[in-house]
């Protein structure tokens, strides 16, 4: 029986540290003296909660009861310092984001097209993204409101920064060669800080592309290759062109020879359509040969036709 009590009494006092700030939640909209009034009379209650209850005094701007609940704190010599700056550094952070993100209009931002690389495996496209214009120059460190998307053709990418109080709009959008296979494709901040990933799944694997983007595409003077990536997968790309070259020559081969038989082919109507105009040319010749002749002989013609016709009348008669 003894037993079931002393755990009963455990439990309620675990029960009430887990919950030491819960009444001071309930009354955080309350005027300022009464939360104060609360604190100094149930300081010992909320006394071993200071973290949870500084940062709700803090994020709902009571400083008046903050600081009465911090004067108990130095009073019972419990240490809060660590705690009341974590806190002050956290709302600090949070008013800066909600300043960066109401500061400036859309028209303010200075739009850029962000610098990249891009490497390739048989099956995986890599591309990362530096949030600068240059490579060589300064780039955002920390990217506001980002939206990515990756659809069968294309990779978009806009976030907002400021640097050195300029603000900017990172504009990334490229139409690939071929087709991305988006489910499986993977994007984060998973390299240097101001750089961002993509690893594109490609849609046919082990297939090699012979450049990343389509005809579509503007000219990008800030695009390189990641050469540290590429030599990772040098010796797989290799190996791969080193098994297709017969594949490659039989079908250059079968290229050339459809290219000739073509080619033959064409000779040989060229031919016929030539044989055919000379047989219409002569034939041609040979009617203007005899309406010749008879425009020579029409006068003989004319005359031996009338003989004709009065021999005929004069048999009838």
């Amino acid at each position: 029986m003894k037993i079931i009590i002393i755990l009963t009494i455990i439990l309620t006092i675990l029960k009430k540290s887990n919950n030491q700030c819960i009444d001071l939640i309930k009354i955080i909209k309350n005027p300022e003296n009464e939360i104060s009034n609360y604190i100094n009379k149930n300081i010992n209650n909320i006394i071993k909660d200071s973290k949870s209850c500084i940062n709700i005094l803090i994020s709902n701007g009571k400083l008046s009861s903050l600081e009465t609940y911090l004067n108990n704190l130095e009073l019972k010599k419990i240490k809060f310092t660590t705690d009341l700056s974590n806190s002050i550094n956290n709302f600090k952070k949070k008013l800066l984001e909600i300043n960066t993100k109401f500061k400036y209009n859309e028209k303010d931002y200075q739009i850029i097209s962000p610098a990249f690389k891009w490497a390739q495996n048989l099956n995986e496209i890599f591309i990362e993204i530096k949030f600068s214009h240059r490579f060589d120059s300064p780039g955002c460190i920390e990217i506001k409101n980002l939206k990515v998307s990756i659809l069968k053709n294309s990779i978009n990418l806009i976030g907002y920064c400021v640097l050195s109080d300029i603000p900017i709009k990172i504009n990334f959008k490229i139409e690939t060669l071929y087709e991305i296979d988006y489910k499986n494709s993977k994007h984060g901040f998973y390299g240097l800080v101001g750089r961002y990933q993509f690893t594109l799944k490609k849609k046919i694997s082990n297939k090699y592309w012979e450049k990343l983007l389509s005809k579509n595409n503007p000219i990008f003077t800030n695009m390189g290759i990641w050469f540290e990536m590429k030599e990772k997968y040098e010796n797989e790309i290799k190996k791969f062109e080193d098994e297709n070259d017969d594949l490659e020559f039989k079908e250059e081969y079968e290229k050339i020879q459809k290219k000739y038989e073509m080619k033959k082919e064409r000779k040989k109507k060229k031919k016929m359509e030539k044989e055919r105009k000379k047989k219409i040319k002569e034939r041609k010749e040979l009617i203007r040969k005899y309406y010749n002749l008879i425009l020579e002989y029409k006068y003989f013609l004319i005359g031996g036709l009338l003989i004709l016709i009065f021999l005929f009348f004069k048999k009838k008669v």
